[in-house]
């Protein structure tokens, strides 16, 4: 039998880096359909598969001097994409380059300063 693992388990990493007080990663993996149905099929649709597609997000709390934040910073504002890892050492790991497309900071009163970020994949998904 299989081994579970827990979410807690997952980390995201940039550039090499975990990013610091993730209280959550998501990994978002689509492919697109082409609508092949013609006049011969009549009665049933058909598909075929097409291009896939691939983004990742993350939340926590904001860590002054962590190393993957400040280099989601630095990305962000000179517009350049950042490496992506989603994974467990040793177990799983899936990566790609993507491309910021959200970055919020939260400040709300009685608590901690917290981020979330949306990053869309650039390309290939790999194992």
């Amino acid at each position: 039998g299989g081994v579970m693992m827990k979410g807690l388990d997952i980390l995201i990493y940039i550039n090499g880096k975990v990013v610091g007080a993730q209280a959550s990663a998501q990994l978002n993996r689509t492919t697109k359909i082409v609508d092949i149905s013609n006049k011969i099929t009549l009665d049933w649709d058909n598909f075929a598969i097409g291009s896939k597609s691939w983004s990742v997000s993350c939340a926590g709390a904001y860590i002054v001097d962590d190393e993957a934040f400040q280099a989601l910073e630095t990305a962000y504002f000179e517009g350049n994409p950042v490496e992506v890892e989603f994974k467990k050492e040793g177990v799983l790991t899936m990566k790609g380059q993507a491309i910021i497309t959200s970055f919020p900071l939260n400040a709300v009163f009685n608590n901690d300063l917290s981020y979330s970020i949306n990053l869309q994949g650039k390309g290939a998904l790999t194992k």
